[in-house]
């Protein structure tokens, strides 16, 4: 049992880390576009920028959350097996 704890906090770590490098990503992608545009993507305003991030900062903790409860609601069926065994 405590192995498996100590392999979700893995996991959870690891999406951590993922998480932290998409939105590095994100920013990167999102300053380039708006460069590229010379800023008429997002119409010269911070707001429409910072809207726009939220939105796919948003996205990505949905899908890393939903990530997350599919790994763990798998181990969570090895846990109960091997409960189960003993």
């Amino acid at each position: 049992m405590i192995k498996e704890n100590e392999a979700l906090k893995e996991k959870v770590q690891e999406l951590e880390r993922d998480c932290n490098e998409l939105t590095d990503e994100n920013l990167n992608l999102i300053l380039k576009l708006k460069g590229s545009n010379g800023g008429t993507f997002f119409n010269s305003s911070s707001n429409e920028l910072q809207e726009s991030l939220i939105e796919l900062l948003k996205l990505q903790i949905c899908h890393l959350e939903q990530r997350l409860e599919s790994e763990m609601l798998n181990e969570g069926v090895y846990v109960s097996d091997q409960l189960i065994d003993l």
